[in-house]
């Protein structure tokens, strides 16, 4: 996403170490960096449910490994199961990898200028 935003605005794809021109684009790369962890989270969500199950394993006595639970919660709870929770996630890690990239950008861009 990132190659074909700088594409789209001609910037230098080949240039690693920084991805901004101007000052302007540094929203357009927060969005692009909040719109691949919403897709990053939601993909990878079941595995965090899966992570917190075995994590509190020791007081349920119901999860016995990675596959067996993941089986579980999809056979009991069904797919809302294996995403509930999702909405608060999001709401903690989007603006968090928006912020962190706009940070990372800036002071990039900075230490050129």
């Amino acid at each position: 996403m990132k190659e074909q935003y700088m594409k789209k605005h001609g910037l230098d794809i080949t240039c690693t170490s920084n991805s901004m021109s101007s000052w302007w684009e540094l929203p357009g790369l927060m969005v692009l960096s909040s719109t691949s962890k919403c897709i990053a989270t939601s993909f990878t969500y079941p595995f965090e449910v899966v992570r917190t199950r075995l994590r509190e394993e020791a007081v349920q006595k119901r999860y016995n490994g990675f596959f067996q639970t993941i089986r579980d919660v999809a056979r009991t709870e069904g797919r809302k199961g294996l995403y509930a929770g999702l909405p608060a996630q999001l709401f903690r890690q989007v603006p968090n990898m928006a912020i962190l990239m706009g940070v990372y950008e800036a002071v990039i861009y900075l230490g050129q200028h």
